[in-house]
């Protein structure tokens, strides 16, 4: 069985042409760099409004907006160890959002944050599936300017 999630990529806007992304460091299953993400509670909401508990719940903030949903999904396998209750892999819409404002205040999930500028964070990122999602979101804000 597949589950299905919604992920966010969070960004701020430094200076015309300029942002920089929100990672997240995991510490809980597994260790490394993502963007904030979680599964949608099957009859209780939709993928939107997933995203933003997710980014609620994973970063504290609450001021964020959400500028696009990118055409493409995040799909990936789950380890052997990691397979719950007959589930083997994860199909995240993805979520260009916005910053507000506000203070990151983790939750148990992780244990550090960053705010980079494109090519960091994709160096940083741990896996090459949210590595392709951000670039899709950068070619986004490159050619629209939100």
């Amino acid at each position: 069985m597949i589950r299905l999630g919604a992920v966010g990529i969070i960004f701020r806007r430094v200076k015309e042409n300029v942002y920089e992304f929100l990672i997240l460091r995991r510490k809980f299953l597994w260790h490394g760099w993502e963007f904030p993400k979680g599964g949608i509670k099957k009859g209780k909401e939709n993928d939107e409004s997933a995203v933003l508990r997710e980014i609620r719940e994973e970063t504290g903030l609450e001021e964020v907006k959400i500028i696009h949903k990118l055409p493409e999904k995040m799909e990936y396998q789950h380890p052997k160890r990691f397979k719950l209750v007959g589930i083997t892999g994860s199909s995240h819409s993805v979520f260009l959002v916005e910053y507000i404002k506000g203070d990151i205040k983790l939750s148990f999930e992780h244990s550090a944050f960053k705010w980079l500028p494109y090519k960091e964070a994709r160096k940083t990122l741990t896996y090459d599936t949210q590595k392709r999602i951000l670039d899709s979101a950068y070619r986004y804000l490159i050619s629209k300017k939100p």
